[in-house]
């Protein structure tokens, strides 16, 4: 780990003074904006935190609606597709059912200043991009963020367009939302360009949110304690996801099955899955 740390360093400093003889301008791209249908019945809560909720189109192509609660936490979020998948859908509380031909989320970023509403512009874009490059790394097709057309006052919303891999199991589900929510430590992702760049996001991470003590949060602590294995899991998604049905690897799991869960061995009963893991994992360790 010590000369690990001391080659990041390296490389860290090599980048920095890179940028600084050809710095990089970060402008924040134009997204192109969609409407919502919001329903704020299923806001229970004043948004203090990223939020989810399920979306499906509908006849115009230039509207989306919401389908679900907003949920805070990733793993209630996807625990919605395996009540979807259970008992025929009868545990699926809405009146709508779920398409699934792609991914569509909305989410809702927190507003505190009056300059959040410029970060989190920036922040999905940024996030957008992060997305991609694991996509990109898969052959997938890219995820699109459009931005919700209507002001909101309790945060900024916006809509996730991905590719429905990511809807195969509730481990690339919660992977894709963990991503997400990253967004308080934007700034380290700066140098993610390939998948290969992540030890030096995490490098960058435990640098200012260890040494210098700045805000810490669990989503952070999770990016470190799971960050090296994500290209393992995405690399061997075919194996480990994709020999069962969307339906099965939601009922397999317990609802709270996310990344970390599968790097833990636990929350799935899906036997097949777990043993081919098994083998990913003592490769990585």
């Amino acid at each position: 780990m010590f000369l690990e740390n001391i080659f990041y360093c390296f490389k860290d400093n090599l980048m920095k003074i890179s940028n600084k003889i050809a710095p990089i301008k970060e402008d924040i791209p134009k997204l192109n904006r969609i409407h919502i249908v919001l329903n704020f019945n299923y806001l229970q809560y004043m948004v203090s935190e990223i939020a989810f909720t399920w979306l499906n189109p509908i006849k115009d192509k230039n509207k989306l609606v919401q389908l679900s609660d907003w949920h805070l936490c990733r793993e209630t979020f996807c625990r919605e597709l395996c009540r979807f998948f259970r008992r025929n859908g009868e545990d699926w509380k809405y009146p709508t059912k779920l398409k699934l031909n792609k991914l569509r989320i909305a989410v809702i970023f927190p507003i505190f200043e009056d300059d959040d509403i410029r970060k989190n512009y920036l922040w999905a874009t940024k996030c957008k991009k992060i997305l991609n490059v694991f996509e990109k790394a898969q052959g997938w097709k890219l995820t699109k963020v459009l931005k919700h057309d209507e002001y909101v006052a309790s945060g900024s919303v916006f809509a996730f367009i991905g590719p429905p891999e990511w809807l195969q199991a509730p481990q690339l589900m919660s992977l894709y939302l963990l991503i997400i929510r990253l967004y308080k430590i934007s700034s380290c992702f700066d140098i993610f360009r390939e998948m290969k760049d992540l030890p030096l996001v995490a490098y960058r991470v435990r640098k200012i949110y260890y040494t210098k003590k700045a805000s810490y949060n669990a989503d952070i602590s999770r990016f470190l304690r799971t960050y090296k294995y994500w290209g393992a899991i995405l690399n061997n998604h075919k194996e480990l996801f994709f020999k069962d049905t969307i339906k099965n690897n939601y009922i397999l799991s317990s609802g709270t099955c996310g990344i970390e869960s599968l790097i833990n061995e636990t929350g799935s009963s899906n036997v097949r899955m777990m043993e081919v893991w098994q083998k990913i994992y003592k490769k990585v360790k």
